[in-house]
């Protein structure tokens, strides 16, 4: 069970990140107030609402895990989602470093998890 708290964090994070990319994309209006354009943008206020359910799974995480573990796994789950979200939907780079950065936080989640 606690490890589909995480799971559920990584997705919620995940997903409020990529919402909140996709409200960004989104040009501002120069004559619209910004708070306006902020409060109108239904991506933008669907992203913090993401943020916000991320935090309570994490919250809830925390009860029956470690924080040295449900930290860095759900941070990195999550990033790793990201970097892939990030080349197939919105095209951004994927370079040899970021292949080898990926890799390691690969590794660095796997020794923080094994007992």
């Amino acid at each position: 069970m606690k490890w589909w708290i995480i799971i559920a964090g990584i997705l919620s994070n995940t997903a409020a990140n990529t919402v909140l990319k996709y409200a960004m994309l989104r040009p501002f209006s120069k004559t619209t107030p910004l708070i306006w354009e902020v409060l109108s943008n239904i991506y933008l206020l669907a992203g913090i609402f993401l943020y916000a359910i991320a935090f309570v799974f994490y919250a809830l995480a925390l009860k029956c895990i470690p924080l040295s573990v449900a930290y860095p796994v759900m941070t990195s789950g999550a990033m790793l989602l990201v970097a892939m979200i990030s080349i197939f939907f919105f095209r951004e780079p994927f370079t040899w470093k970021t292949t080898l950065g990926v890799l390691f936080i690969i590794c660095g989640v796997l020794f923080v998890t094994q007992k």
